[in-house]
């Protein structure tokens, strides 16, 4: 099994498909699990490579970051999860926030757009 590993996008860096060897698309985009620091907070969230930005849920609004770390190799088996369950055991954590409370990696359809973002335990 492959090991996932972070890799860091500068603002200033060029990033084309072939350097995440991306193995999932959507419209022809890479669907990748991103995170950065916002508010002293790690938070997961999801690459826009034509923007070169990525995008995260921060206190029920969009925050959009040009310097973030994108989730290359390993791989992601998605698993259907409902509120107030326990995530599954193997749950991949992705962030915290600035109290130190672990965030895993989510992803939701909203109005037949899929988008990742965090989950709390």
């Amino acid at each position: 099994m492959a090991t996932a590993t972070w890799f860091f996008v500068r603002e200033e860096m060029v990033l084309t498909i072939e350097d995440l060897n991306a193995k999932h698309f959507i419209d022809g985009e890479p669907f990748m699990v991103a995170r950065a620091w916002h508010e002293q907070n790690l938070l997961p969230g999801h690459l826009k490579l034509e923007e070169h930005a990525a995008y995260f849920s921060y206190q029920g609004q969009s925050v959009r970051k040009r310097e973030f770390q994108v989730l290359l190799g390993g791989k992601l088996e998605w698993r259907f999860h409902s509120q107030g369950e326990p995530l599954p055991a193997n749950a991949l954590q992705a962030g915290r926030t600035c109290r130190h409370e672990p965030l895993f990696v989510g992803r939701i359809e909203v109005d037949g757009i899929k988008l990742n973002g965090h989950v709390r335990s």
